[in-house]
Protein backbone atom coordinates (compact mmCIF):
# COMPACT_ATOMS: atom_id res chain seq x y z
CA UNK A 1 0.00 0.00 0.00
CA UNK A 2 1.32 3.51 -1.12
CA UNK A 3 -0.01 6.31 0.56
CA UNK A 4 1.02 10.00 -0.93
CA UNK A 5 1.91 12.39 0.86
CA UNK A 6 0.10 15.89 -0.40
CA UNK A 7 0.34 18.02 3.05
CA UNK A 8 1.95 20.55 1.11
CA UNK A 9 -0.74 21.09 -0.99
CA UNK A 10 -3.45 21.17 1.52
CA UNK A 11 -5.05 24.96 1.74
CA UNK A 12 -3.56 27.28 4.25
CA UNK A 13 -5.87 29.30 6.54
CA UNK A 14 -5.66 32.65 5.63
CA UNK A 15 -6.35 33.64 9.19
CA UNK A 16 -3.13 31.76 10.32
CA UNK A 17 -4.67 29.93 13.30
CA UNK A 18 -3.11 27.27 14.60
CA UNK A 19 -4.33 22.97 14.18
CA UNK A 20 -5.63 21.90 16.96
CA UNK A 21 -3.84 18.79 17.88
CA UNK A 22 -4.25 15.80 20.10
CA UNK A 23 -2.73 12.59 21.64
CA UNK A 24 -2.57 9.22 18.97
CA UNK A 25 -4.41 7.61 22.10
CA UNK A 26 -7.40 10.04 21.88
CA UNK A 27 -8.61 8.09 18.48
CA UNK A 28 -11.33 6.11 19.38
CA UNK A 29 -12.87 6.13 15.99
CA UNK A 30 -11.78 5.57 12.13
CA UNK A 31 -14.88 7.40 10.89
CA UNK A 32 -15.98 6.72 6.60
CA UNK A 33 -17.32 9.48 4.69
CA UNK A 34 -18.18 10.30 1.36
CA UNK A 35 -17.70 13.43 -0.80
CA UNK A 36 -21.60 13.57 -1.92
CA UNK A 37 -20.26 14.67 -5.24
CA UNK A 38 -20.48 12.13 -8.54
CA UNK A 39 -17.84 10.95 -10.09
CA UNK A 40 -16.77 12.72 -12.85
CA UNK A 41 -17.91 16.08 -11.80
CA UNK A 42 -15.83 19.22 -11.43
CA UNK A 43 -14.25 19.30 -7.49
CA UNK A 44 -15.00 15.41 -7.10
CA UNK A 45 -11.76 14.99 -4.97
CA UNK A 46 -9.96 14.89 -1.90
CA UNK A 47 -7.60 18.57 -2.42
CA UNK A 48 -10.85 20.43 -3.77
CA UNK A 49 -13.17 19.29 -0.10
CA UNK A 50 -10.17 20.48 1.59
CA UNK A 51 -10.27 23.77 -0.56
CA UNK A 52 -13.97 24.08 -0.09
CA UNK A 53 -13.84 23.70 3.91
CA UNK A 54 -11.28 25.83 4.09
CA UNK A 55 -11.82 28.50 1.37
CA UNK A 56 -15.41 28.35 1.10
CA UNK A 57 -16.44 27.36 4.48
CA UNK A 58 -13.79 29.67 6.60
CA UNK A 59 -12.40 26.50 8.41
CA UNK A 60 -9.28 26.57 9.53
CA UNK A 61 -8.34 23.26 7.74
CA UNK A 62 -9.90 20.74 5.93
CA UNK A 63 -12.22 17.57 6.87
CA UNK A 64 -10.39 15.10 6.41
CA UNK A 65 -6.61 13.45 6.99
CA UNK A 66 -6.98 10.80 4.20
CA UNK A 67 -8.85 10.93 0.42
CA UNK A 68 -8.70 7.61 -1.41
CA UNK A 69 -9.88 8.82 -4.67
CA UNK A 70 -11.75 6.29 -7.46
CA UNK A 71 -8.29 5.12 -8.84
CA UNK A 72 -7.40 3.36 -5.54
CA UNK A 73 -4.93 6.57 -4.98
CA UNK A 74 -4.56 6.94 -1.22
CA UNK A 75 -3.53 11.14 -0.20
CA UNK A 76 -2.69 12.04 3.20
CA UNK A 77 -3.34 15.93 4.07
CA UNK A 78 -2.44 15.97 7.62
CA UNK A 79 -0.50 14.14 10.44
CA UNK A 80 -2.67 11.71 12.51
CA UNK A 81 -2.28 13.88 15.76
CA UNK A 82 -3.93 16.83 14.15
CA UNK A 83 -7.56 17.66 14.52
CA UNK A 84 -9.57 17.40 11.21
CA UNK A 85 -13.34 18.89 11.14
CA UNK A 86 -15.65 15.97 10.06
CA UNK A 87 -18.01 14.86 12.82
CA UNK A 88 -18.52 17.78 15.00
CA UNK A 89 -17.90 17.26 18.76
CA UNK A 90 -16.42 13.92 18.19
CA UNK A 91 -13.52 15.43 16.15
CA UNK A 92 -11.27 14.59 18.65
CA UNK A 93 -11.58 11.09 18.97
CA UNK A 94 -12.40 10.15 15.13
CA UNK A 95 -9.90 10.05 12.47
CA UNK A 96 -11.60 10.86 8.96
CA UNK A 97 -11.46 9.45 5.48
CA UNK A 98 -13.07 10.39 2.60
CA UNK A 99 -14.26 8.16 -0.36
CA UNK A 100 -14.77 11.13 -3.32
CA UNK A 101 -18.14 10.29 -4.66
CA UNK A 102 -21.86 10.40 -4.15
CA UNK A 103 -22.28 6.59 -2.86
CA UNK A 104 -26.55 7.36 -2.98
CA UNK A 105 -26.19 7.08 -6.76
CA UNK A 106 -23.23 5.14 -7.39
CA UNK A 107 -21.25 3.07 -5.43
CA UNK A 108 -17.14 3.40 -4.89
CA UNK A 109 -15.27 1.88 -7.41
CA UNK A 110 -13.66 -1.29 -7.08
CA UNK A 111 -10.58 -0.08 -6.54
CA UNK A 112 -10.98 2.65 -4.28
CA UNK A 113 -12.92 0.75 -1.84
CA UNK A 114 -10.03 -1.97 -1.75
CA UNK A 115 -7.70 0.73 -0.98
CA UNK A 116 -9.80 2.58 1.91
CA UNK A 117 -10.22 -0.99 3.51
CA UNK A 118 -5.95 -1.48 3.52
CA UNK A 119 -5.64 1.96 4.79
CA UNK A 120 -7.74 1.12 7.28
CA UNK A 121 -6.54 -2.01 8.48
CA UNK A 122 -3.05 0.02 8.44
CA UNK A 123 -4.34 2.66 10.52
CA UNK A 124 -5.40 -0.09 12.92
CA UNK A 125 -2.09 -1.19 13.34
CA UNK A 126 -0.25 2.26 13.65
CA UNK A 127 -3.07 3.53 15.99
CA UNK A 128 -1.94 2.71 19.28
CA UNK A 129 -5.60 1.85 21.01
CA UNK A 130 -7.14 -1.56 20.70
CA UNK A 131 -10.54 -1.02 20.81
CA UNK A 132 -10.96 1.77 17.99
CA UNK A 133 -14.18 1.44 16.53
CA UNK A 134 -14.69 1.54 12.25
CA UNK A 135 -17.88 3.58 11.87
CA UNK A 136 -19.51 5.32 9.24
CA UNK A 137 -20.63 8.91 9.31
CA UNK A 138 -24.03 8.18 10.19
CA UNK A 139 -23.04 6.01 13.13
CA UNK A 140 -21.28 8.76 14.89
CA UNK A 141 -23.75 9.52 18.03
CA UNK A 142 -25.79 12.79 16.77
CA UNK A 143 -25.71 12.13 13.09
CA UNK A 144 -28.12 9.23 12.09
CA UNK A 145 -30.03 11.57 10.02
CA UNK A 146 -27.24 12.01 7.71
CA UNK A 147 -26.94 9.63 4.48
CA UNK A 148 -23.28 9.13 4.79
CA UNK A 149 -21.14 7.43 3.55
CA UNK A 150 -24.08 5.56 2.30
CA UNK A 151 -22.72 2.50 1.84
CA UNK A 152 -22.78 -1.04 4.03
CA UNK A 153 -20.44 -0.07 6.84
CA UNK A 154 -21.19 -3.78 8.34
CA UNK A 155 -19.52 -5.26 5.19
CA UNK A 156 -16.73 -2.56 5.57
CA UNK A 157 -16.12 -4.48 9.50
CA UNK A 158 -16.33 -7.64 7.45
CA UNK A 159 -13.78 -7.12 4.80
CA UNK A 160 -11.61 -5.09 7.56
CA UNK A 161 -9.11 -8.54 8.28
CA UNK A 162 -9.46 -7.51 12.07
CA UNK A 163 -12.18 -9.03 14.02
CA UNK A 164 -15.31 -6.71 16.60
CA UNK A 165 -15.01 -7.39 20.03
CA UNK A 166 -16.58 -5.42 22.79
CA UNK A 167 -18.10 -3.14 20.33
CA UNK A 168 -14.83 -2.13 18.81
CA UNK A 169 -12.37 -3.56 16.39
CA UNK A 170 -9.46 -5.24 18.23
CA UNK A 171 -5.81 -5.32 16.47
CA UNK A 172 -4.01 -8.41 16.11
CA UNK A 173 -1.07 -7.35 18.28
CA UNK A 174 -1.20 -5.13 21.47
CA UNK A 175 0.76 -2.08 22.13
CA UNK A 176 2.91 -2.37 25.88
CA UNK A 177 3.34 0.52 27.75
CA UNK A 178 5.01 1.75 31.01
CA UNK A 179 2.35 3.02 33.26
CA UNK A 180 2.71 5.15 37.02
CA UNK A 181 1.26 2.79 39.88
CA UNK A 182 0.56 4.05 42.77
CA UNK A 183 0.55 1.65 45.87
CA UNK A 184 1.66 2.83 48.96
CA UNK A 185 -0.54 5.44 51.02
CA UNK A 186 1.45 8.62 51.47
CA UNK A 187 3.00 8.59 48.05
CA UNK A 188 3.98 12.01 46.60
CA UNK A 189 3.77 13.74 43.56
CA UNK A 190 2.27 14.78 40.32
CA UNK A 191 0.78 11.29 39.01
CA UNK A 192 -0.75 11.26 42.18
CA UNK A 193 -2.51 14.38 41.58
CA UNK A 194 -3.34 13.47 38.12
CA UNK A 195 -5.23 10.87 39.40
CA UNK A 196 -6.42 12.81 41.93
CA UNK A 197 -7.86 15.22 39.80
CA UNK A 198 -9.36 12.78 37.55
CA UNK A 199 -11.43 10.82 40.41
CA UNK A 200 -12.63 14.61 41.49
CA UNK A 201 -13.75 15.17 37.27
CA UNK A 202 -16.12 11.80 37.83
CA UNK A 203 -17.72 12.73 41.12
CA UNK A 204 -15.21 10.95 43.92
CA UNK A 205 -14.73 12.99 46.87
CA UNK A 206 -11.38 12.82 48.26
CA UNK A 207 -10.91 15.92 49.62
CA UNK A 208 -8.01 18.49 48.46
CA UNK A 209 -5.98 17.49 45.24
CA UNK A 210 -2.62 17.53 46.94
CA UNK A 211 -0.43 15.00 45.07
CA UNK A 212 -0.54 13.26 48.65
CA UNK A 213 -1.70 9.52 48.25
CA UNK A 214 -3.70 9.49 51.60
CA UNK A 215 -6.67 7.33 53.26
CA UNK A 216 -9.20 9.17 51.28
CA UNK A 217 -7.59 9.20 47.71
CA UNK A 218 -6.91 5.19 48.51
CA UNK A 219 -11.07 5.02 49.48
CA UNK A 220 -11.37 6.98 46.43
CA UNK A 221 -9.37 4.63 44.35
CA UNK A 222 -11.16 1.40 45.39
CA UNK A 223 -14.69 2.81 45.14
CA UNK A 224 -13.65 3.64 41.64
CA UNK A 225 -12.74 0.18 40.68
CA UNK A 226 -15.91 -1.04 42.39
CA UNK A 227 -18.06 1.23 39.87
CA UNK A 228 -15.85 0.05 37.19
CA UNK A 229 -16.12 -3.35 37.87
CA UNK A 230 -12.37 -4.17 37.90
CA UNK A 231 -9.98 -5.60 40.65
CA UNK A 232 -10.15 -3.62 43.97
CA UNK A 233 -7.13 -3.63 45.20
CA UNK A 234 -6.12 0.18 45.79
CA UNK A 235 -3.15 0.00 42.78
CA UNK A 236 -3.42 2.59 39.81
CA UNK A 237 -2.36 0.36 37.48
CA UNK A 238 -2.91 0.10 33.41
CA UNK A 239 -6.19 -1.59 34.44
CA UNK A 240 -7.26 1.28 36.60
CA UNK A 241 -5.40 3.66 34.24
CA UNK A 242 -7.18 2.65 31.38
CA UNK A 243 -10.97 2.05 33.11
CA UNK A 244 -10.26 6.03 34.02
CA UNK A 245 -9.70 7.57 30.71
CA UNK A 246 -12.53 5.47 29.22
CA UNK A 247 -14.67 6.97 32.11
CA UNK A 248 -13.79 10.30 31.36
CA UNK A 249 -14.02 10.24 27.78
CA UNK A 250 -17.28 8.78 27.85
CA UNK A 251 -18.51 11.70 30.49
CA UNK A 252 -16.76 14.07 27.83
CA UNK A 253 -19.05 12.74 25.47
CA UNK A 254 -22.02 12.94 27.12
CA UNK A 255 -21.77 16.31 27.84
CA UNK A 256 -20.80 17.42 24.12
CA UNK A 257 -24.02 14.90 23.46
CA UNK A 258 -25.89 17.27 25.43
CA UNK A 259 -24.35 20.27 24.47
CA UNK A 260 -25.44 19.41 20.19
CA UNK A 261 -28.82 19.13 21.33
CA UNK A 262 -29.03 22.69 23.04
CA UNK A 263 -30.46 25.48 20.81
CA UNK A 264 -27.86 27.57 19.44
CA UNK A 265 -26.82 30.58 20.81
CA UNK A 266 -28.63 33.77 20.04
CA UNK A 267 -25.79 35.43 18.31
CA UNK A 268 -25.01 32.39 16.08
CA UNK A 269 -26.59 33.32 12.63
CA UNK A 270 -28.21 31.00 10.54
CA UNK A 271 -29.57 31.98 6.67
CA UNK A 272 -30.90 29.52 3.95
CA UNK A 273 -31.41 30.06 0.70
CA UNK A 274 -35.16 30.82 -1.14
CA UNK A 275 -35.50 30.23 -4.91
CA UNK A 276 -38.40 31.66 -7.34
CA UNK A 277 -40.95 29.45 -8.18
CA UNK A 278 -40.52 26.89 -10.81
CA UNK A 279 -43.93 26.80 -13.18
CA UNK A 280 -44.63 22.75 -13.17
CA UNK A 281 -43.64 19.59 -11.65
CA UNK A 282 -41.32 18.85 -14.46
CA UNK A 283 -39.05 22.13 -14.43
CA UNK A 284 -38.85 21.73 -10.57
CA UNK A 285 -37.89 17.98 -10.60
CA UNK A 286 -35.10 19.12 -13.09
CA UNK A 287 -34.15 22.48 -11.11
CA UNK A 288 -33.60 19.47 -8.11
CA UNK A 289 -31.36 17.96 -10.02
CA UNK A 290 -29.15 20.96 -11.68
CA UNK A 291 -28.50 22.19 -7.94
CA UNK A 292 -27.93 18.69 -6.87
CA UNK A 293 -25.26 18.11 -9.25
CA UNK A 294 -23.67 21.10 -8.46
CA UNK A 295 -23.87 21.53 -4.49
CA UNK A 296 -24.85 18.05 -2.80
CA UNK A 297 -23.37 19.48 0.12
CA UNK A 298 -26.13 21.24 0.53
CA UNK A 299 -29.25 20.01 3.00
CA UNK A 300 -31.99 20.32 0.72
CA UNK A 301 -35.89 21.19 2.03
CA UNK A 302 -38.00 20.32 -1.30
CA UNK A 303 -41.23 22.03 -1.33
CA UNK A 304 -44.46 20.64 -3.13
CA UNK A 305 -47.76 22.19 -3.71
CA UNK A 306 -48.53 20.44 -0.86
CA UNK A 307 -46.30 21.52 1.02
CA UNK A 308 -45.45 24.70 3.08
CA UNK A 309 -44.37 26.18 0.41
CA UNK A 310 -46.34 26.12 -2.91
CA UNK A 311 -45.46 26.63 -6.50
CA UNK A 312 -42.43 24.44 -6.30
CA UNK A 313 -39.78 26.23 -4.88
CA UNK A 314 -36.45 25.40 -3.08
CA UNK A 315 -35.37 25.98 0.11
CA UNK A 316 -31.82 25.16 1.15
CA UNK A 317 -30.33 23.70 4.63
CA UNK A 318 -28.84 26.79 6.69
CA UNK A 319 -25.78 28.20 6.28
CA UNK A 320 -23.80 29.96 9.15
CA UNK A 321 -23.02 33.25 7.99
CA UNK A 322 -25.27 35.45 5.90
CA UNK A 323 -21.99 36.09 3.51
CA UNK A 324 -21.50 32.64 2.99
CA UNK A 325 -25.26 32.23 1.85
CA UNK A 326 -24.59 35.65 -0.59
CA UNK A 327 -21.97 33.67 -1.99
CA UNK A 328 -23.55 30.64 -3.07
CA UNK A 329 -26.70 32.59 -3.73
CA UNK A 330 -24.68 34.41 -6.21
CA UNK A 331 -22.82 31.29 -7.53
CA UNK A 332 -26.90 30.21 -8.31
CA UNK A 333 -27.72 33.66 -9.78
CA UNK A 334 -24.40 33.57 -11.66
CA UNK A 335 -24.44 29.97 -13.20
CA UNK A 336 -28.03 28.35 -12.90
CA UNK A 337 -29.44 31.77 -13.69
CA UNK A 338 -32.06 31.81 -11.16
CA UNK A 339 -33.49 34.07 -9.04
CA UNK A 340 -32.72 33.49 -5.30
CA UNK A 341 -32.95 35.19 -1.83
CA UNK A 342 -31.11 35.29 0.92
CA UNK A 343 -33.64 34.42 3.92
CA UNK A 344 -32.66 34.25 7.89
CA UNK A 345 -33.87 30.84 9.35
CA UNK A 346 -35.82 32.30 11.75
CA UNK A 347 -37.92 34.14 9.21
CA UNK A 348 -41.07 31.92 7.42
CA UNK A 349 -40.89 31.16 3.91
Amino acid sequence: MKIKNVRSQVPRDPRNRAPQKRNLNDIRRIVWHHGMTRRGLGGTNYLAYLRFHVNDNGWRLGGYTFGVEPNGEILQGYDLDIITYHVGNYNRHSLGIVLPGDFRYEDPTSAQYKAAVELTNWLLDQLPRNDIEVVGHQEVPTYAWKNCPAIDMNKVRRDVRNKKSSGGIVKGTSTSVTLPQLISPFMRGNDVKDIQADLTKLGYDLGEVDGIFGPKTDAAVRAFQKNAKITVDGIVGPQTLGALKDALEKKQEKAEEEKSKAPAPADEERWRLVTGTFSDADTYARAIRRIENRHPWLIHEFSTKEGTNPYYRIVTGTFRGKNVAEFWAEDIRENLGWNVRVQHANDSI
